[in-house]
């Protein structure tokens, strides 16, 4: 089942989000330290990610403050945003410097990156769902969506040109995955809404 995620695209501006599909299940991977500071780096041996990526913390002592709440899990927008720093290490957007000393313990947890080697990819844009005419389609063929392999990012990409002769105020779209095999995945789907261009050329 896709999800709902919505757009704003800024007209005569380069449109070029980073999305990250992700598998459902969470990994654990055990935390071994964590630092008091503006940014916490957290130590988890072989984390298993290999880029920036969504995390939850549960279990530390100590820096109890740190911890996701059981119901934080379900939610996307709780994460912590995990910055990579090596094989055994990620970043956190999250300032430890007042929290109690790390103790002991504790578990990193994310749903892992989808594989999306040999995969294609394609979104389109309509003023409705019933809309014939297409606003704006982006596919690997044509270079508007880019996929990162292991990695799971799918990175779309309109050119400022392309953006400023939209004209529409709101709209749909929905974005799909196509496997090596040709089956059909509809990750995401939601309204897209164009801010207008006040300074032109």
């Amino acid at each position: 089942m896709s999800s709902k995620y919505d757009f704003v695209i800024q007209q005569g501006a380069t449109f070029n989000p980073v999305l990250k599909y992700q598998s459902p299940q969470l990994t654990v991977k055990t935390i071994t330290a964590v630092t008091k500071s503006g940014q916490a780096l957290v130590t988890a041996a072989s984390h298993g990610l290999a880029a920036d990526w969504p995390v939850y913390v549960v279990g530390v002592v100590g820096m109890a403050q740190l911890n996701h709440r059981p119901e934080d899990l379900q939610d996307a927008s709780a994460a912590y945003y995990g910055y990579y720093v090596d094989a055994n290490t990620m970043r956190l957007n999250v300032d430890t410097s007042r929290m109690n000393a790390y103790a002991s313990g504790g578990e990193l947890l994310y749903r892992a990156p989808v594989n999306l080697t040999g995969y294609t990819a394609r979104l389109q844009i309509r003023e409705t769902v019933e809309a014939t005419d297409t606003l704006l389609s982006l596919t690997t063929e044509n270079g508007g969506i880019t996929l990162g392999g292991t990695a799971g990012t799918i990175t779309l990409l309109a050119s400022a040109t392309a953006t400023a002769a939209l004209d529409f105020v709101n709209a749909v779209y929905d974005l799909e995955v196509i496997s090596g095999s040709g089956v059909v995945t509809r990750l995401l789907h939601g309204t897209v809404t164009l801010s207008k261009e006040v300074t032109r050329a």
